[in-house]
């Protein structure tokens, strides 16, 4: 239903893909959203101090995974 309203307003063919949809509104999907949040938490662990427990733990368990 919502993408049939964006096609409406946006006088778009009913065949144009979903994605291409969503981006002319500035949505996002839920695996992008999801995505992102790592990458937010990711950056945000990185530019902690190291003298806190969590990134004492964070570089522990990096150190461990290396491949």
């Amino acid at each position: 239903m919502q993408h049939r309203a964006i096609r409406a307003f946006h006088g778009v063919p009913k065949h144009a893909p979903n994605i291409v949809i969503n981006g002319e509104v500035g949505l996002q999907t839920t695996f992008a959203r999801h995505h992102i949040g790592m990458l937010r938490l990711w950056d945000r662990l990185v530019k902690m101090p190291d003298d806190g427990l969590t990134k004492r733990v964070f570089n522990w368990d990096f150190s461990q995974n290396k491949v």
